[in-house]
């Protein structure tokens, strides 16, 4: 059933990709201000939290920030503003999020995501691949790989990867 999930989503600078469920893939682009992006974002987690809520089962968000600029206090507030509205549903979730980068920004986007998320195990890589397949095994590790999910793919690029 939730491997059949087709929850996406794209606003401004963001876009999601939860096609493969329980892996869900979250990519922002330029700058992490824009009040279209954030809102974009708000409205998604509000459909997606809704399969959360019944699946009850862990995922794995891969975070690909490879075409981001440096969060902003605009950015960090809304997350916040995001966590506090939904924090039924997010304290819950069991996430395992790879933040997925080859740029500057990624300590305060580390940093950022601690914060609002203090709970979540987060892993920093160095490309997307990569983040992939480390996807895909925490994914196995817990029990919740789909063996017909085949290579990892998110937003049309597939992982080498096994």
């Amino acid at each position: 059933m939730w491997s059949e999930c087709e929850v996406e989503g794209a606003a401004g600078n963001f876009t999601a990709d939860a096609r493969q469920f329980p892996l869900v893939g979250l990519r922002w682009t330029g700058q992490l201000e824009d009040a279209a992006m954030l809102e974009g974002f708000a409205a998604w987690v509000e459909e997606f939290t809704e399969y959360l809520g019944v699946a009850q089962q862990p995922i794995v968000v891969v975070v690909d920030m490879r075409l981001a600029q440096r969060p902003t206090g605009v950015f960090r507030r809304g997350l916040i503003k995001l966590r506090i509205r939904h924090r039924a549903v997010l304290d819950r979730w069991v996430i395992h999020d790879v933040v997925v980068t080859n740029n500057a920004p990624v300590r305060t986007m580390l940093q950022t995501l601690t914060w609002v998320m203090p709970w979540v195990p987060i892993t920093a890589v160095g490309d997307f691949d990569e983040g992939l397949g480390l996807a895909r095994d925490l994914l196995r590790e817990r029990g919740v790989l789909d063996p017909a999910l085949g290579s990892a793919t998110l937003f049309g690029e597939s992982s080498a990867r096994p």
